[in-house]
């Protein structure tokens, strides 16, 4: 019989109420444990691990047999061989692993160790990492596809409404422009925090601490109609950028957070991207729920609307009744009271403008152009590439101070489309009108990310009081 090593991964049964190990074939005779061979058995609180040890067939060990010191390995008779045997099933085995329902057999010759499956271990590990924070009032949180920062700073206004600050350890974005704005624009929030300039499938993720929140955005232009339209793509994942939900479970195996926060645009709710990350955290032992939210949540004049996904570690024991965001309250009513000043070299000249959208009428194209004004109550929401004056963009008419008449239009300035969208004006400095229109066009609506941050630290730590309550009845 050749030997070697044998690694399985197995489901924790009972028996009598205990929980059972077991091994069996031939992963027990590659570790020489061939039938009616003697073994002790030791256990490890301290790693969670228990030892199956080869000892000598011999008349000492024959008497320790007899005082039940030692154990044997069973046999079944099979087809042409012998099967053999482990099974341990006891009140220690019970108490070494506890409620986690895997373990993992590792054998080699001479020696099988049991111990908690990986995927349980980590789960245990990350509930308790998170419990022990939240007990300090503080959550370490990691992003990835940061952008200008506005979602992770949403993020930490929720938390911090909950009373629990945030320690960004890490975060990652492609775009170096993007990292300088969000650095320069909320230095304090990146002090101590490692920055990668890269995408998440090349980052390197043995550089990446463990954090408790882990919050990221899929590349959203791959989802929308207008993004498969433009590339010409039947589904997100015919474009290049699909491969970024490698990256993102790559970062979740590394950092192994307790909570994650994604949001995207409705449409890949159903895409076959999130059905197969939607697998993958379930597997790895988180449950989640999702939900779509729109302007009743977000309080903004802007209508955009995002499809939410928040997981979390199901040893959490959250109410996911209690993850849904409520109703936000408006502070503007109407476009008028986010309307600024504009300057004359604002305006533009509407011709133009007019006659691409007769040609695209013409040509059969369900574009037209979209006027708002001060009385707009709900506007449609300003788009990444905003500066390139398309016609189904808000414009605002009018004319400059040396014009009459309403021959001419206006964008809303950086300024106005933040406040549209209720993100901090300030997230938006550093950067031209066009790159600050990049970087809130494909940006979340503010309290969007604040409400969902908020819901879920509030439930978890409404499931943490309970089970201490619990504990002392």
């Amino acid at each position: 019989m050749y030997f070697g090593n044998n690694v399985s991964y197995h489901n924790l049964g009972k028996k009598d109420g205990n929980r059972r190990i077991w091994l069996e074939g031939m992963a027990l005779l590659r570790a020489g444990f061939a039938p009616g061979s003697f073994y002790e058995v030791s256990l490890d609180p301290s790693t969670l691990n228990v030892d199956m040890r080869l000892v000598e067939d011999n008349e000492e060990n024959r008497k320790r047999y007899a005082n039940k010191e030692l154990r044997k390995v069973s046999r079944r008779q099979m087809s042409g061989w012998v099967k053999p045997i482990v099974d341990v099933c006891n009140a220690s085995i019970t108490a070494l692993f506890g409620e986690h329902s895997r373990f993992r057999a590792l054998s080699s010759p001479g020696l099988v160790s049991f111990g908690i499956h990986p995927d349980d271990l980590k789960k245990a590990q990350r509930e308790a990492r998170l419990m022990k924070h939240l007990k300090e009032n503080r959550v370490t949180k990691g992003d990835a596809f940061l952008g200008f920062g506005i979602s992770r700073h949403s993020n930490t206004e929720g938390f911090l409404q909950e009373g629990v600050k945030t320690e960004q350890k890490w975060a990652i974005e492609m775009e170096a422009r993007y990292l300088d704005i969000a650095t320069l624009n909320d230095p304090a929030a990146y002090n101590g925090t490692t920055l990668f300039c890269g995408t998440v499938e090349e980052v390197e993720k043995t550089l990446l601490d463990p954090v408790d929140v882990f919050s990221f955005s899929i590349a959203c232009t791959n989802h929308s109609a207008q993004g498969k339209a433009k590339k010409q793509i039947k589904t997100a994942e015919q474009a290049d950028e699909v491969t970024s939900l490698f990256g993102v479970v790559s970062i979740i195996e590394a950092t192994n957070p307790a909570i994650l926060i994604s949001e995207n645009v409705p449409d890949a709710q159903h895409s076959a991207t999130y059905e197969l990350l939607r697998k993958e955290l379930k597997r790895r032992g988180y449950l989640f729920k999702e939900y779509q939210l729109a302007q009743a949540q977000s309080g903004a004049i802007d209508m955009r609307k995002r499809y939410w996904m928040v997981a979390y570690s199901e040893g959490l024991a959250v109410d996911p009744d209690e993850l849904v965001p409520m109703d936000t309250p408006r502070i503007h009513n109407t476009l008028g009271d986010i309307m600024e000043p504009a300057d004359d070299s604002a305006w533009f000249d509407k011709a133009p403008l007019l006659k691409r959208d007769q040609l695209n009428k013409e040509n059969g194209r369900n574009f037209s152009v979209y006027w708002v004004d001060e009385n707009t109550e709900n506007m449609r929401s300003i788009l990444r590439n905003y500066t390139k004056h398309q016609t189904s963009q808000p414009h605002i008419e009018g004319a400059p101070s040396d014009k009459e008449g309403k021959g001419y239009y206006r964008r809303l300035s950086k300024s106005e489309h933040a406040k549209s969208k209720r993100i901090p004006s300030h997230l938006a400095d550093h950067c031209s009108e066009t790159v600050a229109h990049e970087g809130m066009g494909q940006s979340i609506v503010y309290f969007h990310g604040v409400n969902v941050a908020r819901m879920m630290i509030r439930s978890v730590k409404h499931a943490m009081n309970a089970q201490i309550s619990m504990a002392f009845s």
